[in-house]
């Protein structure tokens, strides 16, 4: 794979009323080509398994037999934004790797593993049902004013198929939804076990990445999919 992205000319003073336009230009440019050279990457880490290496020399020699929880959680993390947000061939290729990692979700024992890989999964999810794209609005041929009228909503089978390639209904979203229900369980269990009227936390003290607990719960609460066991 690539180690770097070719050279991007940047656009310098002086060159035109067009200057802002290259410049937006190119950087959209360099985004694309930088979130395909990460993903060439973590698919380089990627272990048949579905694990991924931590540590990578720079001669591209592993030095680890495969990463921690932590490096799945947070490479599945990725993927999961990848495939749902990148454009058609990041979102195309980080799904194939996150089809791949899913599994390896049932071997997860830390919360902030649980709360990275929640993460991804809510990602994939989001794309789950989107809403359909927005209808012109009809005009009545009546009155010339032409007063617009709503359309009607549409069913779920009108509705537009997946960008990332995740096929919808029981099959590999149930089974992304049914994953993130239970890496939710963990966090909420987590938090009822330890949680006092003087400590409301995770655990009895403070760690490290602290914040990725409470932001893979709250995600959960306002994820358009309706994760109720948070609200309760």
């Amino acid at each position: 794979f690539a180690l770097a992205p070719p050279r991007l000319r940047r656009a310098g003073r002086g060159e035109g009323t067009g200057e802002t336009t290259q410049s937006s230009r190119l950087k959209a440019q360099s985004l694309s080509e930088l979130a395909s050279l990460y993903l060439r990457f973590i698919a380089y880490c990627q272990l048949p398994d579905g694990r991924f290496h931590n540590f990578v020399r720079f001669d591209r020699e592993f030095q680890d037999g495969a990463g921690s929880q932590d490096a799945y959680g947070r490479a599945l993390w990725a993927l999961g934004v990848a495939a749902a947000r990148g454009d058609a061939s990041v979102r195309s290729r980080a799904t194939e790797l996150f089809r791949v990692s899913l599994p390896q979700i049932e071997n997860l024992s830390y919360l902030r593993s649980q709360a990275f890989a929640l993460l991804g999964t809510l990602a994939v999810l989001t794309a789950e049902d989107p809403l359909p794209a927005p209808r012109p609005v009809p005009r009545s041929s009546e009155s010339g004013v032409g007063s617009p009228t709503r359309p009607a909503k549409p069913s779920v089978a009108a509705r537009p198929p997946r960008r990332d390639g995740w096929r919808s209904g029981e099959g590999e979203v149930g089974s992304v939804r049914a994953h993130a229900e239970k890496l939710l369980s963990h966090l909420l269990n987590a938090f009822a076990k330890t949680t006092t009227e003087s400590w409301s936390w995770f655990e009895d003290t403070l760690r490290y990445s602290n914040a990725a607990l409470s932001y893979a719960v709250l995600s959960a609460a306002r994820h358009p999919t309706r994760f109720e066991e948070v609200k309760k």
